[in-house]
């Protein structure tokens, strides 16, 4: 298998492995705790419930995933997330007054990458 057929074959296996999880229990918990009239306050209502239950997880010391997957994983995630089927972002509110702050962002990476790493684990 060349290197552009394995990346291939890695990033659809990142991304099925991502809808799976977003289709099976992100899309349904994101709007389960979605109640505010605008994105910013429901993701950072996502935010807020992952902290109480505390999910911390050392992703670099506790998983086979590589930098590359987790970049990738991050990547897909955000896109999942933020596309029609959960926060439903229009692309000009990105970067806007009611953007979230960098550190949301991560914080928001770290819950789609537990996930994808958890469903990946349960799978096997």
């Amino acid at each position: 298998m060349s290197f552009d057929e394995e990346f291939h074959h890695e990033c659809n296996g990142i991304q099925y492995i991502l809808e799976n999880v977003f289709d099976k229990y992100l899309y349904k918990l994101y709007h389960s705790l979605a109640t505010k009239d605008r994105w910013d306050k429901n993701i950072r209502e996502f935010i807020k419930f992952h902290k109480v239950i505390d999910i911390g997880i050392d992703i670099d010391t506790s998983s086979n995933l590589s930098k590359y997957d987790v970049d990738e994983i991050k990547e897909q995630g955000y896109l999942l997330l933020t596309g029609d089927k959960g926060a439903n972002v229009d692309e000009d509110e990105i970067d806007g007054p009611n953007d979230l702050s960098f550190s949301e962002w991560m914080e928001v990476d770290d819950i789609i990458v537990y996930y994808y790493h958890y469903y990946f684990s349960s799978v096997l």
